[in-house]
């Protein structure tokens, strides 16, 4: 009786993780950055919701066109993501992105709630967007701080400058 049950546990076992592999082998890694991946799946995600937000046609030629900017821009995500790890940086941008999400939706005639539905009915993952604004907008937010106060500017001057340049054209 106890082999039996050992037998069926290891089917169960068995089956519990070969079923997920056979799923994953559609996507697959297309680099790692440190110890962040990015894998095929999110790239496409990228290149649709590039074109998307664009209001482009997603045809192979705009794909062909875009597909290197978006993966230079996942990795370009990724190194921002390790920068903040290393820095343990934990400022809250929720305002930043609410606002950006409220702008989005009001683009598309949208309440911000619907968002999310908005984008599953076209195809395009939503968690893996808010990530990457997220990073974004907390990236900006440790560039600010680390740099804000090494920046010195002369509002006169730059006063001087701008109507220079109005006179000129």
């Amino acid at each position: 009786m106890k082999t039996i049950k050992f037998i069926i546990f290891k089917i169960c076992i068995i089956f519990f993780f070969i079923t997920p592999l056979k799923a994953s082998n559609n996507f697959k890694i297309i680099t790692k950055v440190g110890n962040e991946i990015i894998t095929s799946y999110e790239l496409e995600n990228k290149i649709k919701i590039t074109l998307f937000l664009a209001g482009e046609e997603l045809n192979q030629s705009n794909i062909t066109e875009i597909k290197n900017l978006s993966l230079k821009a996942l990795i370009n995500n990724r190194l921002k993501k390790e920068e903040i790890k290393r820095y343990k940086y934990k400022k809250n941008n929720d305002q930043r992105v609410s606002n950006y999400l409220g702008n989005l939706a009001k683009k598309f005639n949208l309440p911000v709630k619907d968002l999310d539905n908005f984008f599953k009915n076209n195809g395009l993952e939503f968690n893996l967007f808010l990530e990457e604004i997220k990073t974004e907008f907390q990236w900006q937010s440790l560039i600010y701080e680390i740099y804000a106060k090494k920046i010195n500017f002369d509002e006169k001057e730059i006063a001087n400058e701008l109507n220079k340049i109005i006179l000129e054209q």
